[in-house]
């Protein structure tokens, strides 16, 4: 890793390895690109399965060797069902396990899939309208209510 050129990392709290409740002094690991990072700094709160998103700099730790000191941080929320799923079964969020976050993933596909087929099958279905509204779009930028209205009451798709 190019440790001078990189200002900020981003990962899940993987081990915290020491916590100074005093001032929040916290030394953590996450996984970075790959690659075990350790981060210092000073953190209100923080947990492990936690994201999180900071930026710093990698400084030289006489015994410790390379750490990102981070100058600023937020925690969020994974965006990815790969991520999701390891942040609910992380325990970051009390009462939900690995079990509880396969249950979840599993309803929140299914919505998903449910959700994708009725929209694909209403595409299909008022194809001709939507190419109308389209054109229509095209050529005036936006239309009225009773435009839109009209190109469905002039369809032979009844709906």
């Amino acid at each position: 890793m190019e440790y001078e050129a990189v200002k900020y990392v981003e990962g899940f709290v993987e081990n915290i390895i020491f916590r100074n409740e005093d001032n929040g002094y916290t030394v953590f690991d996450i996984t970075y690109n790959g690659e075990e990072v350790t981060c210092v700094g000073v953190l209100s709160y923080i947990s492990a399965g936690e994201f999180i998103a900071a930026q710093g700099e990698f400084v030289k730790h006489p015994v410790y060797y390379m750490q990102f000191k981070i100058k600023s941080y937020e925690f969020r929320t994974p965006d990815d069902a790969k991520s999701v799923k390891r942040y609910l079964s992380s325990g970051a969020i009390k009462g939900i396990g690995e079990k509880m976050a396969g249950t979840i993933d599993e309803e929140v596909k299914r919505i998903i899939d449910e959700c994708y087929l009725k929209a694909r099958t209403l595409i299909q279905e008022y194809h001709p309208v939507l190419e109308k509204c389209a054109q229509l779009l095209l050529e005036k930028e936006k239309i009225t209510r009773s435009e839109f209205e009209a190109l469905f009451a002039d369809s032979e798709v009844e709906g």
